[in-house]
């Protein structure tokens, strides 16, 4: 192969290297499914942007396909956790022992804690959404929504700060 050996065509690009995408999926797991989504997650990114990888020497783009299915396959195991943890902690909560009277005062806050939400912005839920539902982190939040990590903080600190006072107005 030459060194500047660069792939003509998309079709060109995914005939020659979509094995060696399979192959290295497959030395991180051993599971055919999870190794055809991150395949199909890899190659969709390729086609948003096909002049990117077209432009690339044939190994340079090479071992750029194996840091993409590297940080695929990491972003994919990282959610999968986030999911499990998810689930252990409801499990936890389900099967903790607290008293019935416990359990009504947990649901009661709980109901109002969502009858305050209701009354935030749809922008409002849509940061708390992002920050505890789906847990993520300040940085990821201001980058999806086009504002500084900073306005992010700010914003989350003034929601909890009006919904703790909404709650206490309906006691």
């Amino acid at each position: 192969m030459k060194k500047n050996d660069k792939y003509n065509t998309l079709e060109e690009l995914y005939r020659e290297a979509h094995l060696l995408v399979y192959k290295y999926i497959s030395d991180f797991t051993k599971d055919g499914h999870v190794a055809d989504d991150i395949s199909s997650m890899i190659w969709l990114k390729v086609t948003e942007s096909p002049s990117q990888y077209l432009i690339m020497e044939k190994t340079h783009l090479h071992n750029y396909l194996r840091r993409m299915v590297e940080n695929t396959f990491m972003d994919q195991y990282r959610a999968s956790k986030r999911q499990q943890s998810k689930f252990e902690k409801v499990c936890d909560n389900f099967f903790s022992s607290r008293s019935v009277e416990e359990d009504y005062i947990l649901q009661e806050n709980l109901n109002d804690l969502e009858n305050a939400r209701q009354s935030l912005s749809k922008e409002e839920q849509k940061l708390l959404y992002l920050r505890f539902d789906e847990e993520l982190s300040a940085r990821t939040i201001a980058m999806q929504l086009g504002i500084s990590e900073g306005a992010v903080r700010v914003t989350q600190h003034r929601i909890l700060v009006k919904l703790k006072k909404k709650m206490n107005e309906m006691k």
